[in-house]
């Protein structure tokens, strides 16, 4: 889907809100507001977005200001004065029970500022109530923190980047574009599984890692109702989502 990106969901929220039911699987979908600038049958804006194919969809991106520590919206005029906020916040109108979430970050946002806000507790709890505050005014039911990456350094982040990490109510595990021009020859851009000609670090680099297929690993494996997205799950039940990893 043009400007819309399926990723796997590694855990459960521990919060829900409408009427999602939380013992069904998450398909959490992610929508890139500039998807909207490319030219003829490649743009795509939130009047394209398939809801009834998603349970949570995630608006990606806001940024972060290094002098206020608070949300830095980065492109206003599509975001608010153009209501791409508010219209996204709309769809469950549409789609009933559809979850709609704000996402900060991104690859071109960098890790330093990241790095920086979470290593300063005030910095923090600024962030958080600017959260707060935008989630309330264009009614987001939740918040994804997509920190590219902790721990970093080539992206400006630190090692003690994991201690200031601190999880949230769900992972959601980036399962796109682990293949790329940069690898030098032509893949499937998110393999499942490693496959036998994997070498080096592409051994790793798959949708569902070695240490969850392992069976004595603690992790349940499934697929979503209909069979198409896999997830995993380890320390609780659907039923239970406190503890959820």
């Amino acid at each position: 889907m043009k400007g819309l990106t399926l990723i796997l969901l590694l855990g459960i929220l521990g919060c829900c809100y409408g009427v999602w039911d939380p013992n069904k699987a998450r398909i959490v979908c992610y929508f890139s507001n500039w998807a909207i600038y490319r030219e003829g049958i490649g743009r795509y804006g939130i009047e394209d977005i398939p809801g009834s194919k998603c349970t949570h969809i995630v608006y990606s991106f806001v940024g972060v200001s290094n002098v206020t520590w608070e949300i830095l919206i980065l492109d206003q005029e599509n975001d608010v004065d153009k209501m791409g906020f508010a219209n996204f916040t709309a769809l469950p109108q549409q789609y009933p029970g559809l979850q709609t979430m704000l996402a900060i970050g991104g690859w071109g946002e960098g890790g330093k500022k990241y790095s920086q806000m979470a290593g300063v507790p005030e910095r923090r709890r600024s962030l958080i109530r600017s959260i707060v505050e935008y989630m309330n005014r264009y009614g987001f039911h939740g918040f994804d923190l997509d920190w590219e990456y902790p721990g970093a350094t080539d992206r400006g982040g630190t090692f003690k980047d994991k201690d200031n990490f601190l999880l949230l109510d769900a992972i959601h595990v980036m399962t796109y574009d682990l293949r790329g021009n940069w690898a030098g020859f032509a893949d499937v851009h998110s393999p499942l599984y490693k496959r036998p000609f994997d070498q080096y670090a592409y051994e790793k680099l798959n949708v569902i890692c070695p240490h969850v297929q392992n069976e004595t690993s603690g992790w349940t494996r499934k697929f979503d109702d209909i069979g198409k997205c896999p997830y995993a799950y380890r320390g609780c039940t659907m039923g239970r989502l406190r503890g959820c990893r």
